[in-house]
């Protein structure tokens, strides 16, 4: 079960509606004095059909405001943008909660607190006290986060979690990829059928016919492509030796990365020179392991790629530069849902999952060294890498490594989407 953490100003550099800068949020203008009857406070911002008063308003602002960075400093009007719009999308992202009719179970709550325990190598109760230090939240309140957390994370899984299919030709194209970058060989035979004549409609038909010859002969010569090519009319037969993937062209490689010893293609490769039916004779390694570079990495990371953004990211610099604990500070600040609890901790990453400057700045980071802030499409990364190591796996548990990865990656970015058609739909009335 994922645990989920702190879901701070998750979308603080969306555009607002309508201004935020002046905005003063509270009991109404002229209100009597203290000891008078007071006036009913007034609405402060119709978000949907969900009305907010004034002084509702000024209470979230304010706990949003304590949540930024100790010596950020950005112009007001921005800075009050910037908080009005936490509040806006906290009860856009509540509404759909509220509509979704889900409910977290105590059982469920109770297994992510300690999940999220056992991950900081803390009691519980050690949890609650880095919580209450860190963030401002008591038990009860770090408990309600935790669960919109849970109850977030299973609406991102229903509303573009079912359209999000990973092929295995994707995962196919990952493990071609790190098989290329490792230079792994392998020994390859190759059935080649040259191609009709004429263009490739006319040819459809006899090109059909071929390939079921050529599979028929395969299973009366029990795979063996040398004696299959003496029962099939114009094939050619060749023994390519050990082939390195990295000097081979990217679709024979695809091709053949996925396959196991003894396996050949089901549908042929290609080219100019024909139909190419490829067989993997042996791998470089018995047992067809990959291995694969991983970091056990920690990220702070704030979503935005604003200039207001940039100034948080660059005020949570400072204070790990001040030495202040990456931990604390990510279990503060970091709007990485999965993360923050466990004060930013990736686990065990490989650079690949996440592309572009990060993967570079988690490939590179000395260990135990932090990274300057690093902008990315999901707003600016802060990168601390605690290990490194290169991991052995099989080719079947590589493959589920890869499919869990590019999944979630293909998550995050559906639902950065999603939210940001939210928001730019949403009605939203500033009195």
């Amino acid at each position: 079960m994922k645990t989920q953490a702190l879901t701070l100003l998750i979308a603080a550099s969306l555009s607002l509606a309508a201004p935020a800068q002046n905005l003063k949020f509270g009991p109404a203008a002229g209100s009597s004095p203290k000891g008078a009857s007071q006036p009913i406070d007034e609405i402060g911002i119709v978000i949907n059909d969900e009305a907010i008063t004034r002084r509702q308003l000024a209470q979230e602002i304010e706990a949003a405001r304590r949540s930024l960075p100790k010596d950020l400093q950005l112009p007001a009007g921005a800075l009050e943008h910037q908080l009005l719009e936490h509040v806006i999308m906290n009860h856009l992202l509540a509404q759909i909660e509220k509509k979704a009719g889900l409910d977290i179970s105590e059982d469920e709550l109770n297994a992510a607190i300690a999940q999220i325990a056992e991950r900081n190598k803390v009691s519980e109760q050690k949890l609650y006290a880095q919580a209450q230090r860190d963030t401002g939240l008591g038990r009860d309140a770090f408990r309600e986060q935790v669960r919109k957390s849970l109850a977030q994370e299973h609406i991102k899984e229903g509303m573009v979690g079912a359209d999000i299919n990973i092929s295995e030709r994707q995962v196919d194209e990952y493990l071609a990829k790190i098989a290329r970058e490792q230079g792994s060989t392998m020994h390859v035979q190759d059935l080649l059928i040259p191609l009709p004549e004429g263009d490739a409609k006319s040819r459809a038909g006899e090109v059909d016919s071929k390939i079921r010859e050529v599979s028929q002969a395969l299973r009366e010569s029990g795979g063996n492509l040398q004696q299959a090519s003496a029962r099939v009319a114009g094939a050619h037969y060749n023994d390519l030796g050990n082939v390195n993937l990295a000097a081979i062209p990217p679709r024979f490689a695809r091709a053949i990365a996925k396959l196991g010893v003894g396996e050949t293609v089901e549908s042929p490769v290609v080219d100019d020179d024909g139909m190419h039916f490829l067989k993997v004779a042996g791998k470089n390694s018995a047992e067809g392991n990959y291995t694969l570079n991983e970091a056990n990495a920690a990220h702070i990371l704030l979503r935005g790629n604003d200039d207001n953004s940039k100034a948080r990211i660059d005020a949570i610099y400072r204070e790990l530069q001040a030495g202040a604990d990456f931990a604390s500070l990510a279990r503060r600040y970091s709007e990485d849902a999965q993360s923050a609890a466990k004060g930013g901790d990736l686990g065990w990453v490989s650079s690949d999952q996440f592309g572009g400057e990060l993967a570079q700045t988690i490939e590179s980071q000395p260990i135990g060294s932090i990274s300057k802030p690093v902008k990315t499409p999901y707003g600016y990364h802060i990168v601390l890498v605690r290990e490194r190591r290169q991991a052995d796996k099989s080719e079947a548990m590589l493959r589920e490594q890869i499919k869990r990865s590019l999944y979630a990656k293909a998550l995050d970015e559906a639902w950065q989407q999603r939210l940001q058609a939210l928001r730019r739909e949403a009605y939203i009335d500033i009195r």
